[in-house]
């Protein structure tokens, strides 16, 4: 082999060399970004369970309870007056309570046992509750508003009290009329 198919062969190698070694690290820095990515999420959310787990969904406000139930692929209204739900406004309210993540945590569990009034959570605005597949039952409730943000305080079975956004604590306040199935619109005389 010629000397100068030697050089190109070795530079040809040692470049292989230095791509198959900034491949390596870029998808090891991309493994950790996506890891820390996952522990990021997981430590906002409020809630551990899917909405799949949901098996029941009630919602207890100033504007009355609903209490919805699933029933083969869709839902159907159990509480105020029994009836067919509107499936995508409660799928639509389910996920978004399964999603919840919070803002950042205002009162540790301990902290807030004894305190719940400062953060209006001994009457809270809404109370959610969804009952999941395996038995567990698990309960929001959002208070008042905090002042520097606008973001509610909420609290999840007795554990510390959070913040949520104005628009979390909105599209969580759901009323019978909301999540009942809306009438077929009638064919009128032709």
């Amino acid at each position: 082999m010629k000397a100068r198919a030697r050089t190109a062969a070795t530079t040809l190698a040692l470049a292989a060399a230095a791509a198959a070694a900034v491949a390596w690290a870029v998808l090891g820095v991309g493994r950790q970004d996506r890891a820390a990515q996952a522990r990021k999420d997981a430590a906002e959310r409020i809630f551990a369970f899917s909405p799949a787990d949901v098996r029941e969904v009630e919602v207890r406000s100033d504007r009355g309870t609903v209490a919805a139930a699933r029933a083969g692929s869709g839902w159907t209204i159990l509480r105020p007056v029994p009836g067919e739900a509107d499936a995508g406004a409660v799928d639509l309210l389910v996920e978004r309570l399964a999603g919840l993540r919070h803002r950042g945590e205002a009162a540790s569990a301990a902290e807030a046992t004894g305190q719940l009034s400062r953060f209006g959570l001994d009457h809270p605005f809404v109370t959610l509750t969804a009952k999941l597949r395996d038995g567990r039952v698990e309960t929001l409730l959002v208070g008042r508003t905090d002042g520097f943000d606008d973001s509610h305080y909420a609290r999840a079975d007795g554990g510390p009290v959070v913040l949520i956004s104005p628009s979390d604590r909105h599209l969580l306040d759901r009323s019978a009329e909301e999540l009942q199935a809306k009438p077929a619109p009638q064919a009128g005389p032709r």
